[in-house]
């Protein structure tokens, strides 16, 4: 079975808004994953691959749908 790690609204990353209430959910040192350290997760666990996506401004999301069928197609074909 392949795994596609996929990391989302990652249009929110530099949003201010967005940053505070992370902070007050998960602690003041919360900060959003960068590529690294999702590039470095989907290492670990023998991802596929690792997209970072935002549906609202269609960031990635083509590029994550066509991995993730590549990836269904190699274990099913």
């Amino acid at each position: 079975m392949q795994t596609v790690l996929i990391g989302t609204k990652c249009d929110l990353k530099e949003d201010k808004k967005a940053l505070e209430e992370l902070r007050k959910v998960s602690g003041l040192e919360a900060q959003p994953v960068s590529k690294e350290e999702g590039d470095a997760l989907a290492k670990q666990i023998k991802a596929y691959a690792y997209f970072e996506t935002s549906a609202k401004e269609n960031i990635g999301v083509t590029e994550a749908l066509h991995a993730a069928l590549e990836a269904a197609e190699k274990v099913f074909v």
